[in-house]
């Protein structure tokens, strides 16, 4: 059993949502160690991007394999040199894969060491840079023109097969349509407003979640939730009382107008409209219900898990949370 993979370390279990016994998965070798920095789900196959080792892995059922990415090559403590190389799956590099989302007909990923996103098509078998130079930029534009991001993250799947994105680097939210043309839909320039498009700023922005027309954003620099609906971008859950609380990052539950994060970089929205929040900088996973904050998961006493929660996703009444620097997915009945 791969002793990293799903439901380890899990005395500080997620308060009032006990953990599932999961699936045992095959040894390959070594213990998988996934850094679920992003999480993806088609049908029953759940897609995960692995930030440590550079690569996408494909679990489903009890079978869990390395979909593309290579690892031959390591450095002086065993992670996979990073690269970047298009081409057959067994063969690309990538450089630092972070969020990973069913598009068309396979995977788009966004690749934040090489400042691309990428395409996985699950057909051919092959990898595509979709969008991005290759170096950190920021500049909008078509297939045909010049595209650049700066360390792209959170990615998520709207209407019409919009992507929007996560341009972390240049503190913006840029979307995609489905003929590959980018534009910066908010933000641009570091800052901590709400307000119009227009007005509205972003510090390191991060994960995202697009749900019920809705998208959702971890305003990762800000320590904040925010969400983009009609125009408006409005504050969701977090700092909103001072530039000093908004630098500063907490811990703090409550009402959603006092609550305070550190450095929030996943979200996942469940069916019923409750938003769930990787509180990365405070090692917890946080859960914002009908107009409060509460933290579902953290470690308590002599714990050690979660360090450096990321990745979320939910299928109906599972949770996955993804622990990059404890390498560990584990999953939570949110139905118990």
């Amino acid at each position: 059993m791969i002793k990293q993979l799903i439901a380890l370390l899990l005395a500080g279990a997620l308060a009032g949502v006990p953990a599932l016994d999961a699936p045992a998965l095959p040894e390959t070798g070594s213990e998988l160690g996934l850094a679920a920095s992003g999480i993806a789900q088609v049908e029953d196959t759940l897609y995960v991007a692995d930030s440590y080792q550079r690569g996408i892995w494909k679990i489903d059922g009890d079978q869990a394999e390395l979909l593309t990415g290579s690892n031959e090559n390591l450095d002086q403590n065993g992670r996979p040199l990073t690269g970047y190389l298009d081409g057959d799956m067994e063969k690309a590099l990538f450089g630092e894969p972070w969020a990973v989302i069913p598009y068309l007909d396979g995977l788009l990923v966004s690749d934040a060491g090489n400042h691309v996103l990428r395409y996985v098509d699950l057909e051919d078998g092959k990898v595509y840079s979709a969008a991005g130079s290759g170096e950190a930029g920021f500049q909008d534009g078509s297939v045909n023109r010049r595209i650049a991001f700066n360390m792209p993250t959170g990615l998520a799947l709207g209407e019409d097969d919009l992507v929007y994105i996560a341009d972390t680097g240049n503190h913006a939210i840029r979307v995609m349509d489905k003929k590959g043309n980018v534009s910066t839909l908010a933000g641009g320039e570091e800052g901590c407003a709400l307000g119009t498009l227009e007005e509205a700023r972003f510090s390191q922005p991060t994960g995202l979640c697009y749900a019920n027309g809705v998208l959702y954003v971890a305003d990762s620099g800000n320590h904040r939730i925010v969400a983009i609906e009609d125009g408006q971008v409005r504050l969701v859950a977090g700092a909103s009382l001072s530039e000093d609380l908004a630098e500063a990052g907490d811990l703090l539950n409550g009402s959603v107008e006092r609550a305070a994060f550190s450095n929030p970089q996943g979200i996942a929205v469940a069916e019923d409209g409750t938003v769930y929040v990787a509180d990365t900088g405070n090692g917890a996973v946080r859960r914002i219900q009908d107009g409060r904050v509460t933290t579902v998961l953290q470690a308590q006493g002599d714990d050690v898990y979660p360090v450096s929660p990321r990745g979320l996703w939910i299928d109906g009444d599972t949770l996955y949370v993804g622990d990059v620097f404890m390498r560990v997915l584990a999953q939570y009945d949110l139905g118990a």
